[in-house]
C-alpha cells in the first residue's frame, strides 16, 4: 500500500535504538529458546557449554524455554540440563526456584509414578538448596510435600522388587 504522504516522518535516533534493540531481544530469545530444545534432542556439549554462560537477564527466557520442555513432557531433559547448569553456578542460579519451572519440577515429582524421574528431581531440588538462602514458605511447603510424595513412590516401586 502506498501511503498519502509521499515523505515519511523521519525516525529519530531513539527510536532506531528501540527497533534494533527489540529485534536483537527477539532473536536472542529464539536463539535461547532453539539451543534449549537442541540440547534436549542430542545432549551435545557445546550446547551445554553455550548455556551454562547465559547471564542475566536472559536467564527468564532460558528458565521459560525449560518450561516449554515439561509442558512437551521432555522432564529427564529438563532436569539433566538443569542439573547441569546448577553444578556450574551461575549469579542467577537463585532465581530458578522463584521461577514457575521449579513449581513444575516439584508438581512432577508428586504425580508421576515413574521412578526415574521422581529421583532425578528430587536430585536436582536437594542440588539447589544450598543455593537458595531464602525461601519463601509456600515455596518451602511445596519442596517438603514433593519430598515425602517422592518417598511414597520410591517405596510402592522398590516395594514390589
Amino acid at each position: 500500500m502506498q501511503s498519502p504522504d509521499p515523505h515519511p516522518p523521519p525516525v529519530t535516533p531513539s527510536e532506531q535504538r528501540e527497533v534494533l534493540f527489540s529485534r536483537a531481544r527477539s532473536a536472542c530469545c529464539n536463539g535461547i529458546y532453539q539451543l534449549v530444545h537442541y540440547y534436549g534432542r542430542t545432549h551435545s556439549n557445546r550446547a551445554l557449554d553455550l548455556l551454562s554462560k547465559i547471564k542475566e537477564p536472559h536467564d527468564k527466557t532460558f528458565l521459560d524455554s525449560l518450561s516449554d520442555t515439561i509442558k512437551e513432557k521432555k522432564i529427564m531433559a529438563t532436569l539433566d540440563l538443569l542439573g547441569q547448569i546448577v553444578q556450574t553456578a551461575p549469579s542467577w542460579t537463585p532465581k530458578i526456584a522463584l521461577h514457575p519451572v521449579f513449581k513444575a519440577i516439584l508438581q512432577h515429582i508428586v504425580v508421576t509414578k515413574e521412578l526415574d524421574e521422581c529421583i532425578g528431581a528430587l536430585l536436582f531440588v536437594t542440588a539447589l538448596l544450598p543455593h537458595c538462602s531464602s525461601l519463601p514458605l509456600d515455596v518451602l511447603n511445596t519442596i517438603f510435600h514433593a519430598f515425602i510424595e517422592g518417598c511414597h513412590t520410591y517405596r510402592m516401586k522398590t516395594k514390589r522388587f
